[in-house]
């Protein structure tokens, strides 16, 4: 992830199709792929990624979700049916909350903004689930002492010794 702190996408893409030639199973190096085209641009190269890997792993959450969001498709639409499926056979919290963002998205072409609003319900529990059991949930008191630490360490020495990035006088206030 550091290629894309750095914005350097293209390396990032390249990387992850030599990963991919050796190993065509691996999930990670597609995601990421995908990722790195859709934040260029390139979305009909991610859409082609993502359909492979729907015909590899039908229910695959990860291609489900992302593939909706290039091509919202409503509940008539066999995706949903997919998705549905997906749903049905995975207790992993990860993935069954991609699911349900998936689903969410299908509600939402569909103006069932009901449903919607459910399965956006529903997802978001999951996430909150995954959250606590990795140990990364909301932690006030962490991000009390972090956003601390970032007041602390943003003087004006550290504005001054970054000068280049500075706002310009002549850039008025928003």
């Amino acid at each position: 992830m550091s290629l894309f702190r750095q914005q350097r996408f293209m390396e990032a893409i390249d990387i992850c199709r030599a990963v991919q030639a050796e190993d065509p199973e691996e999930r990670r190096a597609w995601g990421i792929m995908v990722y790195a085209l859709r934040i260029i641009g390139r979305n009909n190269e991610a859409r082609a990624v993502l359909e492979t890997q729907l015909a590899r792993h039908p229910e695959d959450p990860y291609a489900l979700y992302n593939l909706t969001l290039l091509d919202p498709v409503t509940p008539q639409h066999p995706r949903f049916a997919q998705a549905q499926r997906a749903l049905s056979r995975t207790t992993v919290e990860q993935n069954r909350l991609f699911v349900h963002f998936a689903l969410a998205l299908m509600y939402e072409a569909g103006n069932d903004h009901a449903r919607a609003f459910a399965a956006w319900r529903d997802g978001n529990a999951c996430f909150e689930r995954y959250l606590v059991r990795s140990g990364r949930a909301f932690d006030r008191r962490r991000h009390a002492a972090e956003i601390d630490s970032i007041i602390e360490h943003s003087d004006a020495g550290f504005f001054d010794a970054r000068g280049d990035c500075a706002m310009k006088e002549e850039c008025p206030p928003v």
